[in-house]
């Protein structure tokens, strides 16, 4: 009989499979992924992959929002809502297979998504049972994502140090991925900085980092 300990997977939540060789995640210690952003190729991405893949499907973003200009953002990969358009929109990811919905707020990049068409996205989401993960930065970003009931950022604010009351308001309603390593990878930044602190208290204040 062996012995030892079984330790679950260890999961990265926050990759785009299309930018990456995921033949190299296993051999780095990554068993399980999340893929937080692309287009229907993604499907057969997942089905390809040596790792357990769970993916959002496509952003969700304003008319001429981000990631829409990224050249590193293929056809498919983006679909621009409105109020009317959202629930359809969220309905397509999740027949696709998605578990998770993206929706994109970056007003450093381009339109932001108005508050009616965030809570849209996110009734519709709670309807069919899954989450909705969302890229928050510049300004109005995270307001506009905690107050449509936003349940993940994809990312740890880092554009501005959140107030005291947006740090518990958060942690009361939301988790954070932390993704601290986008910022400089691994020369310190400003950026880095604020999301480091944003981070720091978020969690002290009972919010669930990961």
């Amino acid at each position: 009989m062996e012995h030892g300990t079984r330790l679950p997977v260890f999961r990265d939540a926050h990759v785009h499979l299309g930018l990456i060789d995921p033949t190299n995640l296993r051999a780095h210690g990554i068993g399980a992924v999340v893929d937080l952003g692309w287009a229907p190729s993604i499907v057969d991405l997942a089905r390809q992959a040596p790792v357990d893949v769970a993916f959002a499907g496509a952003f969700l973003t304003a008319r001429g929002g981000y990631p829409g200009d990224r050249g590193w953002a293929p056809e498919g990969s983006v679909i621009e809502v409105d109020r009317g358009s959202a629930a359809d929109a969220v309905a397509a990811q999740v027949a696709m297979g998605a578990v998770v919905i993206k929706v994109s707020l970056n007003s450093a990049a381009g339109p932001l998504l108005d508050l009616d068409t965030v809570l849209a996205i996110t009734a519709a989401a709670a309807d069919a049972g899954v989450a909705v993960v969302s890229h928050v930065e510049g300004e109005g970003a995270f307001e506009t994502a905690l107050a449509a009931g936003v349940d993940i950022l994809a990312h740890t604010p880092w554009t501005a140090r959140l107030s005291e009351r947006q740090i518990r308001d958060s942690a009361q309603r939301q988790s954070w991925i932390s993704t601290l390593d986008i910022h400089g990878y691994g020369t310190p930044t400003l950026a880095q900085k604020v999301a480091v602190e944003n981070a720091a208290r978020f969690h002290a204040a009972g919010g669930r980092l990961f």
